[in-house]
C-alpha cells in the first residue's frame, strides 16, 4: 500500500446508519473525512475544501449523486480546480451502475456495503 492520503475524503451519504458505518471504517483505517448528508451539501463542501477522493451515493434527497457529480465537474472546469476522483456508491451491481452512468466523468462504482478492504484498495491506489 505505500501511498498516503494527504487530503481528507468526502463522503456524500444520506442514510444515517450508512454514515455511521463509513465513519467507523474511515476512523479504523486512519483517514480523515467529511460527510455530506445530500448532494447540495456535498457540492458546498467540495467548493470549500480540497479532497483526495469523493464517494457519492446515487440516491439522495435535495440533489442526487448524478446531479452532484455533474455540478462538481462543472465547478472544477470553471474554477480550474484540479480534477478529483469520484466513486459512485450503489447497492446495485457495479456493472449495471457503470453502464447506466457511463456518460458521467466518474472513476468507478463501489458496491454497498463498504468494507475497509474496498476502501483501502481505492484510497491507496488513487493517492
Amino acid at each position: 500500500m505505500g501511498k498516503s492520503i494527504k487530503q481528507p475524503v468526502l463522503i456524500a451519504e444520506d442514510d444515517f446508519v450508512s454514515q455511521k458505518m463509513v465513519e467507523f471504517l474511515f476512523q479504523k483505517i486512519g483517514v480523515s473525512f467529511d460527510i455530506a448528508a445530500n448532494g447540495l451539501q456535498a457540492i458546498e463542501k467540495y467548493k470549500q475544501r480540497d479532497y483526495e477522493i469523493v464517494f457519492m451515493d446515487v440516491n439522495m434527497p435535495e440533489m442526487n449523486g448524478i446531479e452532484s457529480v455533474i455540478a462538481i465537474r462543472s465547478f472544477e472546469e470553471k474554477s480550474k480546480k484540479q480534477r478529483c476522483p469520484i466513486y459512485v456508491l450503489s447497492a446495485a451491481e457495479p456493472d449495471d451502475v457503470k453502464a447506466e452512468f457511463a456518460h458521467l466523468d466518474i472513476d468507478g462504482v463501489v458496491e454497498k456495503p463498504l468494507t475497509d478492504e474496498k476502501l483501502k484498495i481505492i484510497l491507496f491506489n488513487n493517492s
